[in-house]
């Protein structure tokens, strides 16, 4: 039986390495103050701009043009347009303790967000939750295991890997089973500007 398969509303989890200075951009993370997120069971930078600040601005560019890429190729979103762009509205920095986990969130008011790992341990990788499973009626026992039927698809951390994903998607973060402190950078991406001109739709996001 020849069978055609059309796999529709795909949620797109891209992965890649981003040409940085590792060591250099740890560094600069760790210059800055962090405060315990006890929602998520991790620390967070106080400062959740700190891809606007000069430290990070080679960072920054880079991930620009991967978070372009990713939402104009994969997503399939008009990047360029006269009455708006797509931009990062917040980034933070994240380390994880020996022991700490992020428990189970997803991101809201924005499209896309990123986790750029700077420091790595396989025990903390990133865990992402299917919104919705053909077996959620009735869980018959899988014979093999893929991406149409899991529940959970982990990706593997290395240091200089940047995780692209729609903001609307659970995720988790494995407990830190090593002796030091791992640390990321995560953030959002949104649109500043107006978006559906000249329809009843339209909206104006300030910059």
């Amino acid at each position: 039986l020849k069978m055609n398969v059309t796999n529709l509303w795909s949620v797109p989890i891209a992965e890649s390495m981003i040409d940085i200075d590792i060591d250099a951009t740890l560094n600069s993370l760790k210059s800055f103050a962090f405060e315990r997120n006890d929602e998520v069971n991790c620390d967070y930078t106080e400062n959740k701009y700190i891809l606007n600040d000069e430290l990070f601005s080679v960072v920054a560019n880079e991930l620009k043009n991967e978070y372009i890429a990713y939402a104009a190729n994969v997503l399939g979103y008009l990047t360029s347009d006269p009455f708006y762009h797509m931009d990062i509205k917040t980034s933070w920095g994240i380390r994880m303790n020996p022991g700490d986990h992020a428990s189970r969130h997803y991101h809201a008011y924005s499209l896309v967000s990123g986790i750029l790992y700077l420091n790595v341990d396989s025990s903390n990788r990133v865990v992402f939750h299917t919104p919705k499973n053909n077996n959620s009626f009735m869980r018959l026992p899988i014979n093999h295991w893929n991406t149409n039927n899991c529940y959970e698809y982990s990706m593997e951390p290395e240091p200089g890997k940047l995780v692209l994903f729609p903001s609307y998607i659970d995720h988790h973060t494995a407990k830190n089973i090593s002796n030091e402190s791992l640390h990321c950078i995560s953030f959002d991406v949104g649109v500043k500007g107006c978006v559906g001109k000249g329809t009843t739709g339209e909206i104006h996001i300030m910059e």
